[in-house]
């Protein structure tokens, strides 16, 4: 980490967040106490150091599964993109799906998916582990540059109902510790270079 914060960087360097391309899969092998934490940019006119909110955060368990991608064959398993939801090569193949007789209902949701949008930020916190380091038990940094799925995975019932990454009652000292130590280091890393201008939400 660069001293006075996070830059953005791309994997050939060691400082500041990852930036997330094109045709990307990542898998974040988590375990228990560590966080994640999912920032919204708020767009190119919001100021330096107040440029993101937090949409959500998830408290991990051992044996829990974060995947970023933006590749359709890494798609959750059951998971169908909306017509809305695609672009590029994607639309292509929707059009010819609808074609041939694809009614799509609702655009998918759930408790374990994130639907991230180009500028958003993810920051992983927990303890430092062979591979992985941080300050304030920051591990991760990432920077999206376009549309992109993050899930969770596996689901757990929680009275009759599926979840995942649903926080304790009340969060603990060090979890609220690690989520406010990830969204600083979010803040701390300046306004995006690149971020979503459409609405809807797309993979291209």
């Amino acid at each position: 980490m660069m001293a006075g914060g996070w830059h953005e960087r791309d994997r050939s360097t060691e400082d500041g967040p990852v930036l997330f391309d094109r045709d990307t899969t990542a898998r974040w092998s988590c375990r228990s106490g560590d966080y994640v934490v999912w920032a919204r940019f708020l767009g190119m006119g919001a100021t330096q150091g107040r440029g993101y909110s937090i949409a959500d955060f998830w408290e991990m368990r051992d044996g829990d599964v974060v995947t970023l991608t933006n590749r359709v064959a890494d798609l959750p398993t059951g998971f169908e993109l909306h017509p809305l939801e695609v672009s590029g090569t994607l639309l292509s193949e929707m059009l010819k799906r609808l074609a041939d007789g694809y009614c799509p209902g609702e655009p998918m949701d759930g408790p374990s998916i994130w639907r991230v949008r180009a500028g958003d930020r993810l920051a992983w916190m927990g303890s430092p582990r062979p591979g992985l380091s941080g300050d304030h038990d920051v591990l991760n940094i990432t920077t999206f540059r376009t549309d992109s799925l993050v899930y969770g995975e596996p689901l757990s019932m929680a009275e009759g109902w599926p979840t995942f990454g649903a926080p304790s009652e009340p969060l603990s000292i060090d979890g609220r510790r690690r989520c406010q130590a990830g969204f600083e280091a979010i803040l701390n890393a300046g306004l995006p270079r690149e971020a979503a201008i459409d609405p809807q939400w797309r993979l291209a």
